[in-house]
């Protein structure tokens, strides 16, 4: 844990925010409705089985220690995917924000940065 670790995990953060807040936003829609593809299949486009497909990969081309980037993109992912993913795939148009940050999921997301910044030297920065 060092303060050079967290703005590394930060920026991971920031680029991961961007690249799914990017696909979500994209031309998926245009190819959507080019192919026709309904609800479910659009959000299988967007959101990948990240957790599946990331740790593998990273730990057999990078790794084991650049494993915690990739669990930075899988928690973006999970938010985005319980937040705009639940609302495309349930057609709903506003947004139950109890339902959404009491979902055991993020709460595990949540949980994870709260145990993981306070012994990082997080204070330090």
């Amino acid at each position: 844990y060092t303060s050079e670790k967290v703005k590394e995990l930060l920026l991971v953060f920031a680029a991961s925010v961007l690249v799914t807040g990017y696909i979500t936003g994209s031309k998926c829609g245009v190819v959507g409705k080019v192919l026709k593809l309904n609800e479910v299949e659009m959000t299988s486009i967007y959101y990948s089985n990240s957790g599946n497909l990331i740790v593998p990969l990273v730990t057999f081309i990078l790794g084991k220690e650049w494993v915690l980037y990739g669990c930075v993109f899988m928690s973006v992912q999970l938010v985005f995917l319980w937040t705009h993913g639940k609302n495309t795939i349930s057609r709903e148009g506003k947004w139950d924000w109890k339902k959404i940050v009491f979902n055991i999921n993020m709460i595990s997301v949540f949980a994870g940065v709260v145990l993981f910044l306070p012994g990082s030297g997080f204070r330090k920065l």
